[in-house]
């Protein structure tokens, strides 16, 4: 279905550089969930071993994919789910030391936290990953998405008609 152009995310709202960002962040965790599900499916053991959820996989790739065209189309949608991931990703970092001994190695995502682990330097890379991307990155995208929501695009209105009539 074709985003109307009306209801289309705005390009000013979002840079160049975090729409990239976000965009290569999206298709590394869905390769990441596509190659997850397709050693599910066609390795045997693979599912036994990493305990996985044939369905869990197939909804995470299907979201993956969706927030994806959201992504290169500016749909309407986007702005939800960088809102969605970022809530997410807020309660993730808040258990952080709960659910990371078995999150790395559950999610769809796992090869994505492979790529990143460097061996030798205590998980810095790793780390980083997680600290930069899940939280500033998300945060930054929430930031700049959430302008595009009325509620939102009116109360920034209002601060800024605000702070510019106080600083004269």
């Amino acid at each position: 279905m074709d985003t109307p152009p009306a209801a289309r995310y705005s390009p000013g709202a979002v840079s160049f550089a975090l729409r990239i960002l976000n965009i290569a962040a999206t298709v590394l965790t869905l390769a990441s969930g596509l190659g997850v599900l397709a050693q599910d499916l066609f390795v045997d053991g693979y599912r036994e071993y990493h305990r996985d959820w044939v369905a869990f996989v197939a909804v995470y790739c299907g979201v993956q994919a969706y927030t994806l065209e959201q992504l290169i189309l500016r749909g309407w949608a986007l702005p939800w789910l960088i809102a969605a991931r970022a809530a997410v990703a807020y309660v993730f970092l808040l258990n952080f030391t709960s659910l990371w001994p078995q999150w790395r190695y559950w999610t769809p995502g796992r090869y994505v936290y492979d790529l990143a682990d460097i061996q030798g330097i205590l998980n810095l890379g790793l780390f980083t990953l997680i600290f930069l991307g899940r939280g500033a990155g998300n945060t930054w995208s929430l930031i700049g998405a959430t302008r595009t929501i009325p509620p939102v695009r009116c109360m920034t209105a209002r601060n800024r008609s605000y702070n510019r009539s106080n600083m004269s």
